[in-house]
């Protein structure tokens, strides 16, 4: 047997083996007919060297790769246009079709509008004002993506969908995989969609103007009743019907400097979560850590969805990691339903790691992906120290 051949052979099998193994290939190759077609056996011996390497040794790289195909495409750093290495612009208007570095594809059915909101290694973030935009993301990539719309917030694990926007009405359609949809007028603030799911957000009515309905008779005039003064009219009154329309910087300057904090004293949880939004969405993201922190202490179901967006705010907008896998890690304990479980857990991996506890997330990296493989691509990072 050639010495070059065996030589580049992979371990951990013995010469012995290697002989065998070398006889079997050798009683399967034709003898050569002639000098002039000498070069034939000299080419199957090299052919079958190299599918016996390929089997002995590349099988275990293989299946690493088919259970992290995101390795091999995903690029660190923002997002690009396929092929080019300038950043996207801010503003992305008109009719649209765009592929970008990590294989995924944006296309619109006639104009729309989309503003990038963030754009890293960790997450890319959209603004989708109006149109019809078909998303089509790679799985297993590190980035978690986001579309705010203006009745619900998208967030994608990566999958095929129709997000269809404008003022009053958000509809979004799942072709594969799975969406998180979340607001203040969806059903139990969030839904996780599956392929053939269809999701319809529609604004409350607008109030009859005075005068157009039917005639009524005058109501007996009464005696002046005192209207509640400060922010405990604003609590129970206006602020909230403004969450409602999503006019959340509206409803925030209707609370005024500290009402947040003073309407949550005496707010029922839907309240609690409602003040949360004004304040996250009206650019005051910590100001919602003290009605999601009331809530997180009733504990069950709502408590959990309460402690798990604590852990996105300190996370994604504070910088605050440690605390914020403190959250993750409490509303896994408090039962985190709805199918945000896995992300929950994925999003405390990544707080310790970027809290700097390197050690802790890699080994609640690795027990992660022996439960899931397919976590792998996600938590790449955080699998070794």
């Amino acid at each position: 047997m050639d010495r070059r051949l065996r030589d580049g052979l992979d371990e951990p099998f013995s010469p012995g083996d290697l002989e065998r193994l070398w006889g079997r290939v050798e009683q399967r190759l034709p003898a050569p007919q002639s000098t002039a077609l000498s070069w034939r056996p000299a080419l199957g011996i090299a052919a079958a060297a190299a599918a016996l390497t390929l089997t002995l040794g590349g099988a275990d790289l293989w299946r690493q790769h088919a259970r992290a195909p995101s390795a091999l495409v995903q690029p660190p750093g923002p997002l690009t246009r396929a092929g080019q290495a300038g950043a996207l612009p801010p503003s992305l208007a008109g009719e649209l079709r765009l592929q970008l570095s990590d294989r995924s594809e944006l296309r619109s059915e006639g104009a729309t509008e989309l503003q990038v909101l963030e754009n890293s290694g960790s997450h890319f973030g959209l603004k989708q004002a109006r149109g019809r935009v078909h998303y089509e993301v790679t799985p297993g990539g590190p980035r978690r993506w986001t579309i705010d719309c203006s009745l619900a917030t998208i967030e994608v694990v990566g999958t095929a969908f129709w997000v269809e926007s404008d003022t009053n009405r958000v509809r979004v359609q799942v072709e594969r995989g799975a969406v998180l949809v979340r607001g203040e007028r969806v059903p139990e603030r969030v839904q996780r969609l599956g392929p053939g799911e269809t999701l319809t957000i529609q604004a409350p009515a607008a109030p009859t103007p005075p005068g157009s309905g039917p005639a009524t008779t005058a109501p007996a005039p009464s005696a002046p009743v005192a209207a509640p003064s400060g922010s405990v009219a604003m609590a129970r009154g206006v602020w909230r019907e403004l969450a409602r329309k999503g006019a959340f910087r509206d409803a925030y300057e209707q609370l005024g400097s500290g009402g947040i904090d003073a309407a949550s004293r005496e707010a029922s949880v839907e309240e609690l979560f409602a003040l949360a939004d004004v304040a996250r969405y009206s650019g005051h993201p910590r100001e919602a850590l003290a009605p999601l922190g009331r809530v997180a202490q009733r504990g069950g179901p709502q408590g959990a969805l309460a402690a798990f967006t604590l852990g996105r705010i300190r996370m994604d907008q504070l910088g605050e990691h440690a605390a914020a896998a403190q959250d993750f890690e409490r509303a896994l304990a408090l039962g985190l339903g709805g199918g945000l479980q896995e992300d929950a857990a994925v999003r405390r991996v990544e707080a310790l790691g970027k809290a700097g506890d390197r050690g802790r997330a890699a080994a609640l990296a690795r027990e992660l992906v022996d439960r899931t493989p397919s976590l792998q691509g996600r938590l790449a990072p955080w699998l070794s120290e």
